[in-house]
């Protein structure tokens, strides 16, 4: 006669398909957590080129700045650029 209560046999039958769902469902959520954080990594370090070349940026800007008022030549670039970088007020047909 057999010992075994009833549900032993369909948890043996069983218990290795849950476990290979578990392991692969654990080895998808590492893989997907590992690339998140790779493009995280990705995005904050263009973020900073970003910020520094901004900033380098400024700081000529800021160069030119102080000295517009003393050089005409540079006066005439920045109205130069001003005069292209406005948009124009006229409507595109």
């Amino acid at each position: 006669m057999n010992n075994t209560p009833r549900w032993t046999e369909p948890v043996l039958r069983y218990a290795p398909i849950g476990l290979l769902i578990c392991i692969l469902l654990n080895i998808y959520f590492v893989m997907r957590h590992f690339e998140l954080a790779r493009t995280h990594s990705r995005v904050e370090e263009r973020f900073q080129n970003t910020d520094a070349q901004r900033r380098a940026y400024e700081g000529v800007l800021r160069e030119f700045l102080a000295r517009s008022s003393n050089d005409a030549v540079i006066q005439q670039i920045f109205l130069r650029h001003q005069s292209s970088a406005q948009p124009s007020t006229q409507p595109n047909p």
